[in-house]
């Protein structure tokens, strides 16, 4: 009896670890994607447009870099 006790014991927590893992990693798979969805939508505007604004920041940037990257290039090469 004590055996037969034991082993439902192990089953019944062995199905319910299962059981349980099986349902949280559902429920935080839904939860993720929903919040992650829920966060990218409302995000992504703003970050779209900021993008936007920094483009033209950013390409002034580079060529800028660009430049002075270059300028030593040109004085060494036409020395």
């Amino acid at each position: 009896m004590l055996i037969s006790g034991q082993l439902i014991l192990s089953f019944g927590s062995q199905l319910m670890l299962s059981f349980g893992a099986q349902l949280m990693l559902s429920f935080g798979a839904q939860l993720m994607l929903s919040f992650g969805a829920q966060i990218m939508l409302t995000f992504e505007p703003v970050l779209a447009q900021l993008v936007h604004s920094f483009s033209p920041v950013m390409a002034q940037l580079r060529f800028g870099l660009g430049l002075s990257l270059a300028q030593p290039m040109l004085s060494f090469g036409l020395s």
